[in-house]
């Protein structure tokens, strides 16, 4: 017999993609085919990186590629590392294998009970003689330590680069996230606040990374075609460049929606026992990717039960991050005991959000989680 999650025809996702109007999406693969350029740095990807640039502000140069994760391996291999990278469990697989990827080797460490990216006070303990960079992650596009992470690298010497695939558009303290660091690496996946479908960017103020990123990209290979360096095949074609173009032009408006949603959230839900919503810092400009709930062993089910819950109700949340990257077999050798990540991995879990999500809708996922939390759905 199938169940009633099976059965339900009214599926709210955890998320949906943004989607630009068919007619500007046809207008520009109308332009693509007349120009009878679909890769290789052609015009739209030329426009889109000089668009991007400007509305990241303050972050220098933004380097597209063809996904996130070819973004931060980028990032890595741009800035010529030799040794060990810390970096934090609580984060998607894809940042530890950018790292390994390259041959470089991941220390993890704990992370922040408040803010759950890498603890610095964790970082300086970690710090060795082998240590050659320190990997953030803006977990839910919520500041990593910024100012703190700026302060160590300078001390010790050694590199700062970020894993943004949660912050375009996320501000700390009037300043762009992908700012800081020396470098930093963007997801425009299709599940992101903003995307071209797959893609991504690696952005950067400083010349000599630029130049290297732009070289790894292209399989390594110089003006004259031939390979200097190791690289890849990074390059995103037109089409997405496109789509990007697109989705910059709605992006404060899908911003807005995404904001709506969340504050609904923050109302319905703050007052309900063993659950808490994190919310940006004073200071700070989210850009609402994500709804992360906690959910404490004070709430009437556990995080699990509570997903099953919505789940068997036709409404997807997602476990983020869950497990740990130390956790997964391919990094077993790491596992060791972080409390703090594992205690966020056993509670986090993110609320369905994006612009599209009518009031009905998410009216329909508020008033279930309001009944389990008064012991009536269970």
């Amino acid at each position: 017999m199938a169940s009633k999650r099976q059965t339900e025809k009214n599926i709210i996702a955890v998320g949906r993609p943004s989607l630009p109007s068919l007619d500007r999406v046809t207008a520009k693969l109308e332009e693509i085919w007349h120009s009878g350029i679909v890769t290789n740095h052609g015009p739209q990807l030329c426009a889109f990186e000089r668009t991007l640039s400007t509305k990241l502000e303050n972050g220098g140069e933004a380097i597209a590629l063809c996904n996130g994760t070819s973004a931060l391996m980028a990032a890595l291999a741009a800035c010529d590392l030799e040794g060990e990278v810390i970096t934090t469990p609580f984060s998607f697989v894809a940042t530890a294998h950018a790292i390994s990827s390259l041959g470089l080797t991941p220390k993890f460490v704990d992370i922040d009970p408040n803010s759950l990216c890498l603890d610095p006070k964790k970082v300086v303990a970690a710090i060795t003689d082998k240590t050659c960079a320190i990997l953030g992650v803006h977990i839910y596009g919520n500041p990593c330590a910024p100012d703190e992470f700026e302060a160590l690298a300078k001390k010790y010497g050694l590199k700062l680069i970020y894993d943004a695939a949660h912050a375009f558009g996320a501000m700390h303290q009037g300043k762009s996230l992908v700012s800081y660091g020396d470098v930093c690496a963007l997801s425009f996946h299709a599940t992101k606040s903003f995307h071209t479908i797959e893609g991504g960017a690696v952005v950067t103020s400083d010349s000599q990374i630029s130049e290297r990123i732009k070289q790894y990209r292209n399989f390594g290979l110089d003006d004259h075609k031939v390979a200097q360096v190791l690289g890849i095949n990074g390059k995103m074609n037109e089409i997405q460049a496109a789509i990007g173009l697109l989705n910059l032009e709605d992006h404060a408006e899908n911003t807005a929606h995404r904001k709506a949603v969340y504050k609904r959230y923050v109302e319905e839900l703050s007052d309900l026992k063993g659950l808490k919503i994190i919310q940006p810092f004073e200071g700070d400009v989210s850009n609402y990717s994500y709804c992360p709930l906690r959910v404490s062993a004070d709430f009437s089910l556990n995080r699990d039960r509570l997903l099953s819950a919505l789940d068997r109700r036709g409404i997807i949340a997602q476990r983020y991050f869950y497990p740990l990257i130390t956790d997964m077999p391919v990094y077993k050798e790491y596992a060791q005991e972080f409390p703090v990540a594992s205690k966020a991995s056993k509670e986090m879990l993110c609320l369905p959000i994006y612009p599209d999500l009518s009031p009905k809708d998410q009216r329909r996922v508020i008033d279930i989680i309001i009944k389990i939390a008064r012991g009536i759905e269970l």
